[in-house]
């Protein structure tokens, strides 16, 4: 993607709830970021509980199911928090310095691998929250080609749009909008790297 002049986050999502960047990263970088995730030597690690209790308190949603998953944090609390951090800030953080803002600061970066679950369909999700407490802005990066969409709510927890996890995608979105992850149901795995850019 040649884009000539720097983009403006808060721009960018005014009157949308959020943005797709299709092809975000050359393929062979894209490539690469699957081949160094994707394989048995990268270490995951289980979360049986992914959200906050607030978000977990909230009514039941019919097509809702909790549900853990494996998880590499990358960034904690502004700190690199991963062996791997520097290949993966080579590979895609810094894209998105580049594309962005440089004074970018990230929050918090996790890779999430979700494996299909043996109640869930192509319209179940898991339980809907937002990401963090503070203004921020959070993107989610798609790893592969899979299925199980981002879906958004409103206040009364309707779905009011879906977005499908396309390899090479990148997702914009408020941090502050309710949102939730769909399950694989056709593929093995669904595998996305979640950031958290203050506002």
């Amino acid at each position: 993607m040649g884009h000539q002049h720097k983009m403006n986050l808060k721009e960018l999502l005014s009157n949308k709830r959020a943005v797709v960047i299709d092809n975000f990263l050359d393929l062979e970088i894209n490539n690469n970021l699957q081949e160094t995730i994707l394989n048995s030597r990268f270490p995951f690690f289980y979360f049986q509980e992914t959200v906050k209790n607030t978000d977990r308190q909230m009514s039941k949603l019919t097509n809702e199911i909790e549900s853990g998953q494996f998880t590499h944090i990358v960034i904690d609390k502004r700190k690199a928090s991963s062996s791997y951090f520097n290949q993966i800030h080579n590979m895609l953080f810094n894209k998105i310095h580049l594309l962005f803002n440089n004074e970018l600061n990230f929050y918090r970066a996790k890779i999430n691998l979700k494996l299909p679950h043996p109640k869930a369909n192509l319209d179940s999700f898991d339980i809907p929250h937002t990401d963090v407490d503070s203004k921020s802005y959070s993107m989610i990066y798609y790893i592969n080609d899979t299925d199980g969409d981002t879906f958004f709510f409103d206040d009364n927890g309707n779905i009011v749009d879906r977005i499908n996890p396309i390899k090479n995608r990148l997702l914009i979105f408020d941090s502050c909008h309710k949102h939730a992850a769909g399950f694989p149901v056709i593929h093995n795995n669904r595998v996305v790297i979640n950031m958290v850019i203050d506002q």
